[in-house]
């Protein structure tokens, strides 16, 4: 909801059971949320730079508040776990990104990248563990793709506004961003960002999602 409560609906229980989640003591609105892949945690980010984080129980009456993260200092945009590597990354429209520890949510990294608008970042852990940062700015976006030690590995400006960045993996378990962009959708290797596909669909189509 608006006034940052979260609720959680059982979809099994015949009762339909719910469970109203207050996690912070602002009533801001959660802009991010994220489940590991292992559906250990739930992350969650609001619009004034807090990060909370829950333990997933299969009673979701059980859930249970272990982190409160206050690093940030603007909205986060948002939050990416990989559960290969142990790490997840909490982004801030200003262009901060932090790096923690799973599960201990300890800070293990921060970037900072000079934009007016950061929208995403995301945990990349093969063929080499990195750092993915998206501005999608209407007619100036950039992807950044940085080491796990904070190395700058390439980046890539484009003339047009991305949409709906997302990572995917092929029979390898290779990973691969994929985004919409003027129609067309795109695929890049990781981590050097090299064109793997270019897939355009008819000229008065657009695209919203993949």
């Amino acid at each position: 909801f608006y006034d940052g409560k979260l609720m959680v609906i059982s979809i099994e229980k015949t009762n339909k059971l719910v469970t109203e989640l207050y996690p912070f003591l602002e009533e801001k609105p959660i802009l991010s949320v994220e489940i590991d892949s292992e559906e250990a945690y739930l992350f969650l980010g609001n619009s004034i730079g807090n990060v909370c984080i829950y333990q997933i129980n299969q009673d979701i009456s059980q859930w249970k508040k272990i982190y409160l993260k206050t690093e940030h200092y603007n909205k986060i945009s948002h939050i990416h776990c990989n559960s290969d590597l142990n790490l997840w990354v909490s982004t801030s429209i200003n262009g901060f990104i932090y790096l923690y520890t799973l599960p201990l949510c300890k800070l293990a990294r921060t970037i900072q990248i000079s934009t007016k608008k950061c929208s995403y970042s995301f945990l990349s852990c093969s063929p080499l563990p990195s750092i993915i940062i998206v501005n999608d700015e209407a007619n100036n976006s950039e992807i950044l793709v940085y080491s796990i030690n904070g190395k700058l590995i390439t980046k890539q400006e484009l003339y047009f506004r991305l949409i709906n960045p997302i990572i995917i993996k092929d029979l390898n378990s290779n990973d691969f961003l994929c985004y919409i962009g003027k129609g067309s959708i795109y695929i890049y290797s990781l981590p050097y960002l090299d064109l793997r596909a270019n897939i355009d669909v008819q000229q008065d189509e657009e695209i919203f999602n993949i």
